[in-house]
């Protein structure tokens, strides 16, 4: 008796059965308004995307057994985690303590066979969950001289209160740049290539500035601490309408 994988959607459509364990992976990046995230898991690669920070929730329809040990795989390999784990032991979260690779794809499985507590086997060599990471600023990117190229959007960290992520924008259908943080106090403005930039002095959890009529691509996103706060993730974006 083998047990598989369910697959579920975060926007909380219908189920779509494929067998016994349902993921659902959790960000601690706050989306935008404008930007929905959906995560789908197959036994296949799949196209979702997630953020590098946050977690890993592994929701069991057929809980593992009292006696057997929670222990999991990333391929390719990651370590920095610490698994916690319900009474019942029908939800396991997998906490990152340090982000994962962008741009990559990642697959988990059990660290050994297990059974669940009706006897059903979840098998390391074939049970497992694919997805993958969003882009990850890549440092230094502490001027404009080194900065990152956006892609669409990217997640990077504050990681002290002098910290400041130069990002380049050469789309020229760029409309509109956002920010959403999680766990600082960010803020950021625009700046052209003239070193002209857009006053922000402000602070808001999710903001969005629309690009000036006298800017011109490209153009640069300056991601900063507001107030002295640090030890934060944001995800920053722009928008082409």
């Amino acid at each position: 008796m083998t047990a598989n994988f369910y697959i579920r959607t975060v926007s909380m459509r219908s189920f779509f059965t494929v067998t016994a364990l349902c993921v659902i992976l959790f960000s601690c990046i706050v989306p935008t308004d404008t930007v929905e995230e959906t995560f789908h898991f197959d036994r296949s690669a799949s196209l979702d995307t997630i953020a590098p920070w946050g977690e890993v929730r592994i929701i069991f329809t057929d809980a593992p057994a009292d006696s057997t040990p929670l222990r999991f795989t990333f391929d390719p390999p990651f370590y920095s985690f610490s698994i916690k784990s319900n009474v019942t032991r029908d939800t396991v979260r997998l906490l990152l303590s340090e982000p994962l690779q962008g741009n990559a794809r990642y697959t988990i499985r059990t660290a050994e066979d297990m059974f669940s507590k009706t006897g059903a086997l979840f098998e390391k060599a074939t049970d497992s969950i694919v997805f993958y990471t969003a882009a990850a600023e890549q440092e230094p990117n502490n001027r404009s001289t080194i900065a990152d190229t956006l892609e669409k959007e990217c997640y990077g960290a504050i990681a002290t209160v002098n910290d400041t992520d130069w990002y380049l924008i050469d789309e020229p259908t760029a409309k509109k740049v956002y920010l959403a943080a999680s766990g600082s106090q960010t803020s950021f403005y625009l700046e052209d290539t003239s070193g002209t930039y857009t006053a922000k002095d402000s602070m808001d959890t999710i903001d969005t500035l629309p690009l000036p009529k006298d800017f011109s691509v490209p153009f640069y996103v300056v991601v900063h601490a507001y107030f002295q706060s640090v030890g934060g993730y944001y995800k920053v974006g722009y928008l082409t309408e």
